[in-house]
């Protein structure tokens, strides 16, 4: 996603399994037209690994084998604690990702002890590649998937790499994970950045909860029209009868 206060996600699935289905039809080198190559391979792994990590495509691109543990948890950062020590974050990815982490083939330039990165190349060089990547794989889900990627004049909706750690984000919270935990997850500095950057959707919680709660209370035969509340009239001391704003 864009950088924006308005970005939209890749969050309705549908967008995400087009990009996934996409990888089966980018790269056809060697006789191979069924998403079986290395780079195909490649390109799956690293976008299952950004949508389900939430990493930053430079962390993802340069990350080193010994951040994923048996346990499918996977390093994320070192957390730092002004006057306390630093503690490590990790996350944990569903073990069909971490698997296919583990056994994603390298090429010609991956170091050992890497997933995808060289150990040569600078992360900006790393990053941009993948961005190429990103577009030559975005235009294959384009070709079969026009209506979700397509405005209705025919002219490009916004799609990039960062899409898929806002997916991540986004699904967590409206699954109702708190706003803390997808803040220490993505690694902000501030919980209020997380809230800033993902604003609606955590209004969007906010009122399914809420929907919730009157649900809950209708099947408990409670009264769930919005109250009623007496406030004083400051002019005239009188007691006036409003409806409190939900």
């Amino acid at each position: 996603m864009l950088r924006s206060r308005t970005r939209p996600s890749l969050s309705p699935a549908n967008k995400y399994d087009a990009l996934i289905q996409a990888t089966w039809l980018y790269d056809s080198r060697d006789g191979k037209k069924n998403g079986d190559t290395v780079n195909a391979r490649r390109a799956r792994t690293y976008l299952k690994l950004l949508r389900w990590s939430g990493l930053r495509a430079g962390d993802a691109a340069c990350l080193s084998r010994d951040k994923l543990r048996d346990d499918d948890s996977l390093f994320l950062y070192q957390k730092k604690v002004k006057g306390k020590a630093s503690s490590a974050v990790y996350g944990l990815l569903p073990h069909d990702v971490a698997e296919e982490l583990r056994n994603v083939p390298r090429n010609a330039y991956t170091h050992p002890s890497h997933f995808f990165w060289s150990g040569r190349s600078k992360r900006k060089s790393e990053v941009s590649n993948w961005i190429k990547i990103f577009g030559k794989i975005l235009a294959k889900a384009t070709e079969t998937h026009p209506k979700l990627f397509l405005d209705a004049d025919g002219s490009p909706r916004s799609a990039h790499l960062h899409m898929l750690r806002d997916t991540f984000a986004v699904e967590y919270l409206l699954a109702g994970m708190p706003l803390e935990e997808v803040s220490r997850l993505l690694g902000h500095s501030s919980v209020l950045i997380t809230q800033k950057h993902y604003a609606p959707w955590v209004l969007e919680r906010q009122q399914r909860l809420a929907t919730s709660v009157r649900t809950a209370w209708s099947t408990m035969g409670l009264n769930t029209a919005a109250p009623v509340i007496n406030i004083a009239d400051g002019r005239s001391g009188k007691i006036v009868r409003r409806a409190a704003r939900s």
